[in-house]
């Protein structure tokens, strides 16, 4: 399963850190029990604690102690192994190839065929013609590898990690029957004035929702949805949405005390949560596992009384919709994404209450 554990640059003690994924690493570490922060906050600097528990690690995993990382040496690829398995990693069963493909590989024809297609649908490959050769395809595979921390040697294997996370990237960004469009009504004439309060759309902060299967549809969300969307999030959960949810309860929790609950806070965390969410798996897996995670089957899972009322669901759907936009229209400026999402909360576009619902007779 799709974990970006991603380490731009080598860490240790006898050496300044580079480029960001402290906050990853530290993440990871705590998850498998070898890194407790010593404030109870995960930061994205290093520390002393960090390099005891990268000691640790490599100790309890057979590799040579040196309390340092470096991107793509054995340790990552250990460590994200590991954390992978901790968490029910499923074995790819989205494409199989017969042999390897990229530098140095058989690169059959067929296969050829099969993980171009991967590569072009997970963003990573513009092909120019029908059939890629094996000299087009290596430099997106080393880009993929690069992206998820793996091993860049330009080569798919068929039962290799490489070819099991592309799977993964994949499948989420999928189109599926659940993302085409809902069937709209036939408009009837209104007998109340077109405002904000009386279900104008599109949906806006502070909105009075009169009409709840019209506010779902303009979210293209089914409150009760299954299948493919269901299963891509419920899969998702265990590594990718525990990563950003651990990212964005920290830093929610850092700038308001608190991780929020319909409130502010809680606005900003599903804002930025969303924003990461789509910065690593697209904007399509990016609404299909946060519809999914609002969805009833998914509250069910989590704890039976989960379900939340309808306002807190249609304010959990708008946060979550403006994240995606402010990355799609900002995510490429020098800004860090907290200050776009805080700067959206402080011009009234993220709603930080439940909306209220107002049946007409």
């Amino acid at each position: 399963m799709f974990f970006p554990l991603v380490l731009e640059g080598p860490v240790g003690p006898s050496m300044p850190s580079q480029g960001g994924g402290i906050f990853d690493i530290k993440t990871v570490l705590n998850t498998l029990g070898f890194f407790d922060p010593p404030t109870g906050e995960i930061t994205q600097f290093t520390e002393q604690g960090l390099f005891d528990g990268i000691s640790d690690f490599q100790s309890s995993n057979n590799i040579p102690v040196s309390a340092a990382l470096r991107p793509g040496d054995r340790t990552m690829r250990t460590l994200r192994d590991r954390f992978a398995r901790a968490h029910g990693r499923r074995q790819n069963g989205v494409v199989r190839i017969a042999d390897s493909v990229g530098a140095g590989g058989i690169n059959a024809a067929t296969d050829l065929g099969r993980v171009g297609s991967l590569l072009r649908r997970s963003g990573h490959f513009a092909p120019t013609h029908q059939a890629p050769t094996a000299s087009e395809l290596a430099p997106p595979i080393r880009a993929f590898q690069a992206r998820v921390g793996l091993r860049e040697d330009g080569l798919i294997k068929p039962n290799g990690e490489t070819l099991e996370i592309l799977g993964d990237v994949t499948e989420l960004n999928r189109p599926t029957l659940a993302q085409a469009p809902i069937p709209q009504p036939v408009p009837t004439p209104s007998p109340f004035p077109q405002s904000p309060s009386f279900g104008t759309f599109p949906i806006r902060p502070g909105m009075v929702i009169t009409d709840v299967p019209g506010a779902y549809r303009e979210f293209g969300f089914d409150p009760d949805m299954r299948g493919d969307i269901w299963n891509a999030t419920a899969r998702a959960y265990g590594l990718t949405m525990i990563f950003v949810k651990s990212k964005a309860d920290s830093l929610t929790r850092k700038l308001f005390g608190t991780v929020g609950n319909d409130d502010a806070a809680d606005a900003f965390r599903h804002a930025y949560g969303s924003y990461l969410l789509t910065k690593l798996v697209g904007a399509n897996a990016a609404k299909r596992i946060t519809d999914g995670h609002e969805a009833k089957p998914f509250r069910s899972y989590l704890d039976e009384n989960a379900h939340g009322s309808t306002g807190q669901i249609l304010m959990d759907l708008l946060n979550n919709r403006i994240g995606r936009a402010i990355f799609r229209s900002q995510g490429g400026n020098s800004q860090k994404p907290e200050k776009l999402i805080m700067d959206a909360l402080r011009a009234g576009k993220l709603q930080v209450r439940p909306f209220k619902i107002r049946k007409i007779k």
